[in-house]
């Protein structure tokens, strides 16, 4: 015994890694003569146990030279008698740990740590974009909704253990995450409840839960294959798959990793007690045994009940559930075992998910019926299932006969109970849309949709791991169906139902990774025996040993330290499968990072915005909307939803119509961002002509030439140093007037852009009669047609002319094209739209289609006050029923729109296809009726007040008079084909159009009738 245990000592204190090797060798040894391949060990070690003499050849085989000297140096004198005493038959197996088992536990305690500070790392990659300035950034769009509904949360509340409030949270959180948001929350609230503090806690939970995952995985693994050297491998994979790196990376708070760490729980409780049911591996009987496999069962039921109560579409994350349970209990009755027994745990289990989750929503309101009764219908079809397995093991019935009768029951039970609940239908239609409609967004795309390239997709978002994973997932389904083993049936379930989503949502790769890395792990370490740089892995190594091999399956593989040639080969396997990922894991987590560009545009809007004393939604920033929940919450606090810039922003790029996106976006908008790079395609609008406004912002400036008209309604204000990001703002725009006959004209002035002067330039051509005006955002100096024009704030700010006012406007529309209408007499012009240039009855007219109108803005000059005179020359429509259809439009209004008997100002229009003419202040009001003049015919129209009589003409006859001395309310803007408002648009066409600041006497009426009626 004393030379064996010396041979023994020496070898352990030159190879301390041979420890595992000899306890193989020992277990062997106990049932006889062994080969070679009945133990775990390499070639190499082998030969020098050998050689040390410690195993000698015997009858065809090895036998150990002396067993206690071996055990006595493994475990010291008290455990080599202990062995003595065994052999016997007179004292227990059972043994205390020694001091090796302890180092060995404290090694693997000390790589485990080791491998989940790599995967830690890898997502730290991110740290000096979330962190910049004082500032906490967060990754992408979606978690900055989560950042507002937990700030929201914590403001309502009064602290971290007010859960009295989360009775009533908002309905966007009860519906959608409860549980994450209550968990941010509370964090939140804990370390002071400011937004600094939602900032930490969002920016560092996903690495956080990507640890705990981590370490689930760990310990799902090492149960799952007896391996510790797997379970390390397995956290490694799972630090290196894209798809959980980049969705589990600092800053990237939204419900991934949240729902990924409940799932690997839920995956974790799972093997524990398909492990403990399937290999009986635990030394522990009775009521010892009962105990641990109770506490596995809550364990799984609470992480069931997380899952489900984590996100809307939990419900999706445990269906496999019933899978596994169908597939458990069919090989138990194979395996001549009994469902109840085995599967009473996870029943269990899911009993108590399921009063945890109906709980919540009783007394919470926490999610709808159909999510919150998800559960309590599992554990109901998991009862049944098992039942019936039961029965069918009593009653002898074949496994084939049961699955069958499964698969028929489960078909017929999706069939009808959609009739019976209609609401379950109705449910089941939804989740079926969620999988299939894909919104134009990435991650609803498929694994090997377009964007992702086919088979290159899953390589991309998982690197080479998936091709080293899914041969094993294989292997585990084979597994599972030769042999009872619930364990791997379960893992194998998960893998390949999750791969079946991500086939058709990418969306969950990040769930798939979780159980790639388990099988990546076993795939790298069974290759890594496969060129001697390790030992078989322990689900190999007992298959290759057979029963032998299964009979030791109560012992753990626990690590060794690799000699330098197999530590090299460790390292060249581990760079080549990871190779891709050392690639992908930096550009997936960069695709989400707040570009500087991005985070310098969004830190300007913020303090310009303060200094216009902004406040929401007046500085609400329009732009892409896969960032528009970033750019509002970093400028404004608010990032609630992305609807409007995802319902509007891209058709807006593709329009060539500024005005139209003008007039629509001027009272929603603050800040327009146009990014580089980005491709849109034409919107087929209409209107403004020339390139798309992405074009002509982002590359121009807002600005033009003679092939492509420059936009007036929008200012630069700033741009990126890289020139990634441009923002814009919305003004109403000066328009600068001149006339000349000397072709086209340029204006130009330069603009500061965030620090950066750009040169804003924009040609016009002339009007048929001579005219020149153009639109301009900017203040600064301008020239026109010889003319220099210092176009001030006030003017860009109220959308005026800069041409001085007379009290007579004379508009002949005579201009034949454009977008403004020129008063030749007294600089009152105006801006058209929704209408059209035709012959009128003098030249021009305009055409009016029922949708727009003339603006003239700042008419004060044309108030009236004292008397004045309106006229003009109108031609109704003859496809338009004025009477029943087209009741009361306005021809020539200073007055907004309302009924005729409270007109502020003064308005010519028709009621009902009769001339109508109204002035006043609103309460005493002067109201003249003509002629009805709805007859496709050019008609003169004018209405005249003195001061203390109104008279209306129509074609130079007197059509109504009464006396009125009151008041007309001054005007300040002008409709021509609508009201001052814009509202009650004419049909048809108006000419000649006239307004003199006093009145004229009906022999001059009489004039302007002749002069065109001839």
């Amino acid at each position: 015994m004393t030379e064996t245990r010396e041979a023994t000592n020496a070898l352990l204190a030159e190879r301390p890694n041979a420890e595992s090797a000899l306890r193989s060798v020992l277990a062997a040894d106990e049932h006889g003569t062994w080969t070679f391949d009945d133990v775990d060990v390499d070639s190499g070690l082998f030969g020098e146990i050998v050689a040390a003499g410690i195993v000698e050849k015997r009858d065809g085989g090895y036998r150990v030279s002396d067993p206690a000297g071996v055990r006595a140096a493994l475990d010291g004198d008290g455990a080599a008698e202990s062995g003595r005493r065994t052999a016997s038959g007179t004292a227990s197996s059972v043994t205390m740990p020694s001091l090796s088992n302890v180092n060995v536990d404290r090694t693997a305690a000390l790589a485990l740590v080791g491998a989940l500070v790599f995967l830690a790392l890898v997502r730290l990659i991110s740290v000096s974009a979330v962190f910049r300035e004082g500032t906490i950034v967060l990754s992408a769009n979606d978690p900055y909704f989560y950042r507002y509904i937990v700030e929201t949360v914590a403001a309502e509340t009064s602290g971290p253990f007010d859960f009295e409030s989360l009775a009533s949270l908002p309905h966007r959180v009860t519906a959608g995450e409860p549980l994450l948001i209550v968990t941010l929350w509370f964090w939140t609230e804990l370390l002071g409840g400011d937004a600094n503090a939602s900032g930490l806690v969002l920016a560092l939970y996903p690495v956080v839960f990507a640890v705990l995952t981590g370490a689930l995985v760990y310990l799902s693994t090492v149960r799952l294959t007896d391996d510790q050297r797997v379970g390390l491998a397995a956290v490694v994979a799972l630090a290196l798959v894209p798809a959980h790196a980049y969705r589990t990376s600092l800053g990237f708070a939204d419900h991934h990793a949240f729902d990924y760490f409940w799932l690997a729980l839920t995956a974790a409780a799972l093997v524990s007690l398909a492990v403990r049911s399937g290999r009986g591996r635990d030394a522990e009987t009775g009521r010892g045994r009962e105990t641990v496999t109770a506490l596995w069962s809550v364990v799984f039921g609470v992480a069931v009940a997380g899952q489900t109560l984590a996100w809307e579409a939990g419900p999706l994350l445990i269906l496999p559930l019933g899978l596994i349970i169908v597939g458990w209990a069919t090989t138990a009755v194979r395996a001549g075992k009994s469902p109840i027994r085995e599967l009473g745990g996870v029943v269990g289990g899911l009993a108590l998910a399921a009063l945890l989750t109906a709980g919540a929503h009783v007394a919470l309101g926490w999610h709808g019926a159909t999510v919150a009764f998800a559960p309590a219908g599992l554990v109901v079809g998991a009862a049944a299932v098992v039942g019936v397995a039961e029965l069918a093991s009593r009653q002898e019935w074949s496994s084939r006969t049961l699955a069958g009768g499964e698969v028929v029951a489960g078909v017929v039970a999706f069939g009808i109970l959609p009739l019976v609940v209609p609401q379950l239908g109705a449910e089941l239609q939804s989740g079926i849309q969620f999988l299939l409609e894909t919104e134009g967004i990435a991650e609803t795309q498929s694994l090997v949709g377009a964007e992702q390239g086919s088979l290159v997709g899953p390589v991309l978002s998982f690197g080479f791991l998936i091709l080293l994973a899914l041969p094993y997932a294989g292997w585990a389904v084979l597994r599972s169906v030769r042999e009872y083993e619930p364990a791997w049936l379960a893992m194998a379930t998960y893998t390949w139902y999750f791969l079946a989503l991500a086939l058709v949502q990418l969306r969950f790769a990040g769930e798939l990774s979780v159980f790639v890395a388990v099988f990546a792990g076993l795939g790298f370490v069974h290759l890594a025996a496969k060129i001697d740089a390790v030992r078989t892995p322990k689900p190999f190594a007992e298959v290759e040993s057979g029963r032998r091999g299964r009979e030791r399956a109560n012992e753990t593989v626990g690590l060794e330290r690799p000699e330098r040639r197999e530590a090299m080969s460790l390292v060249g396997l581990g760079l080549l499968a990871g190779s891709l990922s050392f690639v992908q894991v930096p550009v997936k987590t960069g695709q989400l990072l707040v570009s500087d560009g991005m985070y310098d545009a969004a830190m300007w809007m913020r303090e310009y915005s303060e200094e216009q004393g902004w406040e929401y939604p007046e500085n609400y920033v329009f732009s892409e909307w896969s960032w528009n929940r970033a750019y509002n919450y970093l400028v404004n606090g608010e990032s609630d939803s992305y609807g409007f810039a995802y319902s509007n922003y891209r058709d807006f790029l593709g329009s060539s119509n500024g005005e139209k996106w003008y007039r629509r976006l001027q009272d929603q908008v603050g800040f327009i961002v146009t990014q580089g790079g980005v491709s849109v395609a034409r919107s087929g609008d209409g209107g403004g002509g020339g390139a798309t406004l992405q074009s002509r912002l982002h590359t121009q400036y807002g600005g033009g030439d003679n092939s492509l008209p420059g936009l007036g309604h929008y200012r630069a204000l700033f741009a990126s140093d890289d020139g990634s990001q441009k923002v814009f703002g919305l003004v109403p725009g000066a328009v600068l007037v001149g006339q000349g006959d000397s072709g086209s004209q340029t204006v130009q002035t330069e603009v500061d852009v965030g620090g950066e002067s750009v040169t804003y330039e924009r040609s016009v051509q002339p009007t048929e009669n001579g005219w020149y005006a153009v639109r301009v955002p900017h203040t600064g100096e301008y020239s026109l047609a010889g003319e220099r024009y210092q176009v001030s704030e006030e003017a860009v700010e109220s959308g005026g002319f800069t041409s001085e006012k007379g009290s007579r406007a004379v508009w002949s529309f005579d201009e034949g094209r454009g977008e403004f209408v020129f008063d030749s007499e007294g600089g009152h012009h105006g801006s058209v739209s929704g209408v059209s240039w035709t012959e009128g009855i003098d030249g021009y007219a305009l055409e009016f289609d029922g949708s727009g109108s003339v603006s003239v803005p700042n008419a004060e000059a044309l108030s009236g006050e004292d008397g004045f005179t309106v006229s003009a020359w109108v031609r109704t429509d003859e496809d338009v029923d004025y009477r029943g259809g087209l009741e009361f439009p306005r021809l020539v209004a200073n007055a907004e729109n309302g009924g005729y008997g409270g007109t502020e100002g003064y308005q010519l229009a028709l009621g009902r296809g009769n001339v109508v003419a109204a002035l006043g202040d609103g309460s005493d009001v002067a109201t003249l009726r003509g002629p009805r003049i709805d007859d496709a015919e050019w008609h003169h129209l004018a209405v005249v007040w003195d001061g203390e009589e109104a008279r209306l003409y129509v074609d130079g006859d007197t059509a109504g008079s009464r006396e009125f001395d009151g008041s007309v309310t001054p005007p300040n803007r002008l409709g021509i084909g609508s009201s001052s408002d814009d509202s009650r648009q004419f049909r048809g066409r108006i000419d000649q159009v006239e307004i003199r600041d006093q009145p004229i006497d009906s022999e001059t009426v009489i004039e302007m009738y002749d002069r065109f009626a001839g």
